[in-house]
């Protein structure tokens, strides 16, 4: 892994063809991705009834906007503010273009000098979505958590999804499934408590947290049609859908991704 710059990675991976199946699962094509949205703007609509008031006086910063899919959905809360940043340029004109009443910001999450020009305590809610996994860098990792931090309001509330295996920390090349205790712990100590978790996915995602190897060595055999046949793929989404958001609505936990609804503690 110390041959992988995250930087060259997603700037060469969102300048080819901008969408969101080149931010989602670049394997399983556009019709399965779709639905995987999908399912994300359910849990996202269903969080901000849960958790956020007083959007119109809310000032919210989306970390990793992409293709700007957050940034739509906040768009769409009539926030009182609303700002993006991406470390890639490509990312950052696209969203610009898109969406020009946004202010984007072109900075790298795990970078201090970069970051500085978002103030200390200045926002109320930030969302950092299917982002933090990707910094494979532990040191960096933390740099990050402690930007978010350092520009949260107390109270502000941040909403972070990860895999958070219940075992031990696995490591790829471009991705780092820390597991939850890490997490916790490296949350608590730049100043946020986890005030819920909830799973965003339940079928429909690669189950990171099992305690053998088998059901992802199964998920891979089942989802291999997918990766052949942007047909196979929308029969897939279409029978998984609905299951997909049972599960997540009544199950507590996931072996796959999952959203931590964190406040920031008073300083």
């Amino acid at each position: 892994m110390a041959d992988f710059n995250p930087s060259h990675y997603w700037q060469d991976r969102l300048s080819k063809d901008i969408g969101l199946h080149r931010v989602g699962h670049l394997a399983y094509g556009k019709a399965f991705n779709r639905a995987l949205y999908a399912i994300r703007r359910h849990v996202f609509r269903t969080v901000c009834e849960r958790y956020i008031q007083d959007i119109d006086q809310k000032t919210i910063l989306d970390c990793g906007s992409g293709t700007g899919f957050y940034l739509n959905l906040w768009l769409k809360q009539s926030p009182h503010a609303l700002s993006g940043l991406d470390f890639t340029e490509a990312s950052v004109e696209f969203c610009a273009s898109r969406f020009p009443s946004i202010m984007m910001y072109h900075c790298d999450l795990s970078d201090h000098d970069s970051m500085s020009v978002i103030g200390d305590a200045s926002q109320d809610i930030i969302s950092v979505f299917d982002v933090l996994f990707h910094i494979t860098d532990d040191t960096r990792y933390t740099m990050a958590l402690n930007q978010l931090g350092r520009i949260m309001k107390d109270d502000g509330i941040l909403l972070y999804s990860d895999n958070l295996p219940q075992s031990s920390t696995k490591r790829e090349r471009h991705i780092v499934h820390r597991s939850m205790h890490d997490v916790y712990e490296a949350l608590d100590i730049v100043g946020f408590d986890v005030i819920e978790r909830l799973p965003m996915f339940y079928l429909m995602g690669y189950p990171v947290d099992t305690a053998s190897s088998w059901p992802g060595k199964l998920w891979n055999l089942l989802m291999y049609p997918v990766r052949k046949s942007e047909i196979v793929g929308m029969i897939y989404a279409a029978i998984l859908y609905l299951p997909e958001l049972l599960c997540i609505s009544v199950l507590a936990e996931s072996p796959t991704t999952e959203l931590l609804i964190c406040k920031r503690k008073a300083r």
